[in-house]
């Protein structure tokens, strides 16, 4: 992750502060960070943050993401394994990079 990134991260829902953390090692922008302001569309960015699909991955091309992430440290095994297929299908994405943070997998998708 780079700095002239601007990410959109899944699962979104109560994990704001979480990626806002991880994102002092790398200062890319957030489509889904906490200010204390929250823009009316917010709301509805936050349900589909929930899961990717492929209306969620327009959503946030169309608030500017150039990637996607996925950190199934904050999913069940299933909800991962079906996140990873789902982004894996979407041919709107590219797979950049994979890792492992507490044991379970990340992935980096670039939004083509």
């Amino acid at each position: 992750v780079r700095p002239e990134m601007v990410l959109a991260e899944f699962p979104s829902a109560e994990h704001e502060f979480d990626y806002m953390y991880f994102s002092t090692r790398h200062w890319a922008k957030l489509v889904n960070g906490a200010s204390g302001f929250a823009p009316p569309w917010y709301q509805d960015l936050d349900k589909a943050l929930i899961f990717p699909w492929p209306a969620s991955i327009e959503m946030v091309r169309g608030l500017g993401a150039t990637h996607v992430t996925v950190n199934c440290a904050f999913l069940s095994d299933v909800r991962c394994e079906n996140a990873l297929k789902a982004l894996d299908a979407n041919a709107a994405l590219a797979l950049a990079a994979t890792s492992k943070w507490r044991g379970a997998e990340q992935r980096l998708y670039r939004v083509k």
